[in-house]
C-alpha cells in the first residue's frame, strides 16, 4: 500500500510540472529552448553528456539583469535554473540571453574576455545591439559551440 501511495504521489508531481526533456519551461520560452536542443544536435554537441538544465524560467529582475544561471544543491540533485527577466519581450533578445545563460549553467562557459562584444558569452549584453547579434547569428553560434566542443 505504501508504494502505491509512493508512486501515486511521485506521478501526481510530474504530471503537474510542464517539462521538455526534462526541463521546466516557461511557454513563452518552449520554442527557444526546443531551438537550442536542434542547435546542440546540428553542431555536434550531446545535450545528453552535460548536466541536464532544471527550469528555463521568466522571473521578475532589476532593470540591469537580462538573466541569471543559479545553481542550488541538496543531498541528492543539484539544480541548474535559468532564469531570464521577464520585462525582455523580444523574442531574439530572450534567445540570445538563453544561450549565454545556458552555456553557463549546462557548459559551464565563463564569460569571453572584453573585447569580444559580438560573441554569445558577451559579459555585457548589450540590447541596443540587437540588430548586430541578429545579423551575425550564425557566426555567433559557430563562435559558441565550437568553444562547447573546445571545453569538453
Amino acid at each position: 500500500m505504501r508504494k502505491i501511495l509512493l508512486l501515486l504521489l511521485l506521478s501526481l508531481f510530474i504530471t503537474c510540472t510542464p517539462r521538455y526533456k526534462g526541463t521546466n519551461v516557461d511557454e513563452e520560452l518552449f520554442q527557444i529552448y526546443s531551438e537550442f536542443l536542434e542547435d546542440c544536435k546540428i553542431h555536434g554537441i550531446n545535450i545528453d553528456e552535460y548536466p541536464r538544465l532544471s527550469n528555463l524560467k521568466l522571473k521578475s529582475m532589476s532593470e540591469e539583469t537580462v538573466g541569471i544561471c543559479i545553481s542550488d544543491e541538496n543531498l541528492l540533485y543539484k539544480y541548474r535554473n535559468v532564469y531570464l527577466n521577464n520585462e525582455v519581450t523580444d523574442k531574439f533578445l530572450l534567445k540570445f540571453i538563453a544561450y549565454h545563460e545556458m552555456g553557463h549553467c549546462i557548459f559551464n562557459l565563463e564569460h569571453d574576455l572584453l573585447s569580444s562584444n559580438y560573441t554569445i558569452m558577451t559579459p555585457n549584453i548589450n540590447l541596443l545591439n540587437k540588430e548586430q547579434y541578429e545579423k551575425n547569428w550564425d557566426e555567433l553560434r559557430y563562435v559558441y559551440f565550437q568553444k562547447i566542443r573546445n571545453n569538453k
